[in-house]
């Protein structure tokens, strides 16, 4: 019942969105993600917000080199220097534990439909500009996207990880899109004091206090602030029952830390070998 009448409030809410315009925000709010680091929580969360702020809300899920016009843009896998934003903001940035990013990857690419992960279109002509190289390395040289289309050898993403054994399936997620994702959090630049940076491990471990500092951090009025995290706490995986957590895609477990469980000691060693013993303190995570 809660979940068709939050379905109903939210259709009311467009509708009056669409009547009424939108209500352009003076400051943008970026939010900057990486594959698997809570993309989809905050892509929920500040979509309901934005309904009821009547801000617009745009996903960006390619490399760009300038922001697109939006209240509250979302770059799902942070594919752009904030460097090169000129204008004022205000931004979020939310990483995760690279070895958790690696078992969270390997678990959803083996069941999920995103078309770049079961596509065997391997015809395509001139630079990447479709499936199956995901959205966020269509930026990359021909070259690169050949040879990455050359060592699938026939098969979809999500066909490798289903044929191997787990051992072999986490190695290969490892050297292909889970290296992407904390490469790219590695590269990131972790100085810039418009952007809030944030754990996913903050958030599982006090979702509340996590949301609240956001909100802070956004300079969310008090009343704008209670109403964003009555928004936020709909979405808080600890509170939903199991039940509900069977239907989320995105969210396999409750527990904040699963790598140990998972990684082998050929994985231990392989991950140092590819990110560099150091990998996980500069991300500020124990080894």
């Amino acid at each position: 019942m809660k979940r068709i009448k939050r379905k109903i409030n939210t259709t009311l809410w467009g509708m009056v969105t669409h009547v009424l315009g939108r209500r352009k925000k003076d400051i943008p709010i970026y939010l900057f993600c990486h594959h698997k680091t809570g993309t989809n929580l905050l892509s929920r969360v500040f979509r309901d917000i934005c309904l009821r702020e009547r801000w617009s809300f745009v996903v960006e899920p390619y490399q760009v080199e300038s922001p697109p016009d939006g209240d509250i843009v979302l770059f799902q896998n942070s594919t752009i220097n904030p460097r090169l934003i000129k204008t004022p903001f205000f931004g979020i940035h939310m990483i995760r534990d690279p070895r958790e990013v690696i078992v969270s990857g390997y678990f959803y690419h083996k069941k999920t439909h995103e078309p770049w992960c079961i596509s065997k279109d391997f015809n395509q002509e001139g630079p990447p500009t479709g499936w199956p190289v995901p959205m966020f390395m269509q930026h990359k040289s021909k070259v690169w996207a050949d040879n990455y289309i050359s060592s699938l050898g026939g098969l979809s993403y999500r066909e490798h990880l289903n044929q191997m054994s787990q051992e072999d399936g986490m190695t290969f997620e490892m050297k292909n899109l889970s290296s992407w994702t904390i490469r790219n959090m590695l590269d990131w630049q972790y100085d810039n004091p418009s952007i809030l940076e944030i754990k996913m491990e903050d958030v599982r471990v006090d979702y509340d206090k996590a949301f609240s500092r956001m909100f802070d951090h956004l300079e969310f009025e008090p009343r704008r602030k209670r109403i964003s995290m009555r928004c936020a706490r709909y979405h808080d995986v600890g509170r939903m029952s199991p039940s509900q957590l069977k239907r989320t895609v995105h969210v396999r477990t409750k527990e904040v830390a699963t790598w140990n469980d998972h990684f082998s000691d050929d994985h231990k060693m392989l991950f140092k070998e590819l990110f560099g013993a150091d990998c996980c303190s500069l991300l500020r995570y124990e080894d």
